[in-house]
């Protein structure tokens, strides 16, 4: 089995360890800066990795534990998409899938938790265009003070990924507004393709 160490960080070449990928190379900083959690997550550089997710975990505010823990995985996921397949996001579109996931979670555990009705179910599962055709679902996250995010992605007939996008707004909608800008942001996308 072929082994993929890679020494130096595939964004600035410096000798990567654990603290400079998540936390000290500028475009891990920059990813940072864009998220909601640069200023909880109580990171001092030169701060040893370990140390400070064991301080991390002690806290009490889950969401904010979760929130960071989203985020180191988006930036180890996107540093691999990088380094081994060439692709490359912006550093708002890491940050906000990541706000995305954890809001999208957030939900679902709100959903979960909502008595229901006997016999009111709800279905989860995609369904697929037409074949030859492409399907675009798309997505609103409200951020509070970090204005609205706003997400697509586009699979084919067999559900195979084509295409994602996703930004961040300054303003601040109401849920059906944001869905709404969320279609406009989808179909603008979709034209430049």
């Amino acid at each position: 089995m072929e082994e993929r160490f890679v020494p130096d960080c595939p964004y600035c070449g410096i000798a990567e360890t654990q603290e400079h990928r998540f936390m000290e190379c500028e475009w891990s900083r920059r990813i940072w800066r864009r998220s909601l959690w640069l200023n909880m997550c109580g990171y001092g550089n030169g701060e040893e990795m370990s140390g400070w997710l064991n301080k991390l975990l002690t806290e009490e505010d889950t969401d904010m534990i979760a929130g960071i823990c989203s985020l180191l995985w988006f930036l180890w996921d996107e540093r691999n998409k990088h380094q081994f397949n060439g692709k490359k996001l912006e550093e708002g579109e890491v940050a906000i899938r990541a706000q995305n996931w954890i809001l999208e979670y957030k939900r679902e555990q709100e959903l979960q938790n909502t008595p229901r009705n006997a016999g009111e179910g709800r279905q989860h599962h995609w369904i697929p265009p037409s074949v030859g055709t492409l399907k675009v679902n798309t997505d609103a996250g409200c951020l509070g003070d970090a204005g609205t995010g706003l997400g697509m992605i586009v699979r084919d007939w067999m559900g195979e990924f084509r295409f994602a996008a996703a930004t961040r707004e300054a303003e601040r909608w109401t849920p059906e507004v944001a869905e709404g800008r969320a279609v406009v942001f989808a179909i603008k996308k979709m034209k430049e393709l």
